[in-house]
């Protein structure tokens, strides 16, 4: 998945299992717990993990971890966060002097091209 900062990244996983499996978020190997940045949901047998206002440091493999007495299954999913300041500067950097098209004819304040 690819967001700006800022933005919000929602994972989700399905799982089952019999007994029902425990089930865990985890980044860059540790374990995720809810918090004001983390929403981690687990209803019925779905599960979802939410992070609020993405940073740099929120880039790399989220994994979800379903376990039980009987066994161990593993999911994961990639996040890239692309910088702000990094878009804005790119945008500025690309812009075109605005223009005034008038029947296939540029004409800018400075004459017609």
């Amino acid at each position: 998945m690819r967001i700006k900062e800022g933005m919000k990244a929602r994972f989700e996983a399905i799982f089952a299992g019999n007994p029902r499996p425990d089930v865990t978020w985890h980044f860059n190997g540790e374990q995720l717990e809810n918090s004001q940045n983390v929403q981690i949901k687990v209803k019925d047998m779905k599960t979802t993990l939410t992070l609020i206002d993405c940073t740099m440091a929120s880039n790399g493999y989220y994994t979800c971890k379903a376990s039980s007495e009987l066994g161990v299954d593993t999911t994961r999913a990639g996040l890239t966060v692309s910088s702000m300041l990094h878009i804005i500067l790119w945008t500025c950097s690309t812009r075109l002097t605005p223009c005034f098209i008038n029947r296939s004819r540029c004409v800018r304040s400075g004459g017609e091209t």
